[in-house]
């Protein structure tokens, strides 16, 4: 958890042989309960960089509500990087 109350995971889906695409289990614990944003940024064959905001563009955004504890799936396409975000709402 950092100063700002979001939570983070890297997931990196590649090796040696040829990436399969996975989805990825994700759990976050000892959260505050109530309303969060779940972000999700992908590097990939698709490169989803934004020219205009020079960063990468999320693939998935949306609102979500935790407990203590919050698990979703990620897609994790093979030979990528994601980034997954739990930020608080404000």
């Amino acid at each position: 958890m950092s100063r700002d109350g979001s939570a983070s995971v890297m997931i990196v889906n590649g090796g040696a042989e040829v990436g399969v695409d996975r989805v990825a289990k994700v759990s976050f614990a000892n959260l505050a309960p109530g309303r969060r944003r779940l972000v999700v940024r992908r590097i990939d064959r698709e490169l989803g960089w934004s020219e205009r905001t020079l960063e990468v563009a999320a693939v998935e955004r949306r609102e979500v509500d935790v407990g203590e504890t919050f698990t979703c799936g990620v897609y994790c396409p093979g030979d990528s990087v994601c980034l997954v975000v739990l930020e608080e709402m404000r």
